[in-house]
């Protein structure tokens, strides 16, 4: 849940109560209505759905995929070369769940292919 007043999200899950400043968070990533908050402090899950927590936090996030909203004010760098929107983020993410990720880039159009073992992904949900 979103505080405006300053700018909090709260969520509670098995071990408590949470409370982090949007300004801290780097992103969400979900699974199913699981959701894993991302700080540089640590990662938080929690049960929820990814869009109930994009319609509350609105502004100054966006959704990268439908498993995954990042927090723009913490995306370094665009360039021409790579295009997109926060791909050392996405990157990231795929390295960090053991995949890889692909960039094909012409004239007017780049694609992204991201590979993230199925077997990896499984064994963290249970």
């Amino acid at each position: 849940m979103l505080q405006e007043a300053d700018e909090t999200f709260t969520f509670k899950n098995t071990e408590g109560s949470y409370r982090f400043s949007v300004h801290d968070i780097l992103y969400f990533y979900s699974d199913r209505r699981k959701v894993t908050l991302v700080t540089d402090k640590g990662e938080y899950s929690f049960y929820e759905k990814l869009d109930s927590i994009e319609k509350q936090l609105e502004a100054g996030f966006v959704r990268i995929h439908q498993r995954y909203l990042v927090n723009a004010q913490k995306v370094e760098h665009i360039d021409r070369l790579h295009h997109g929107f926060g791909l050392r983020s996405i990157q990231e993410i795929v390295k960090r769940h053991g995949g890889n990720m692909e960039i094909q880039t012409d004239e007017k159009y780049f694609q992204i292919f991201l590979y993230i073992p199925a077997e990896k992904v499984r064994r963290q949900v249970h």
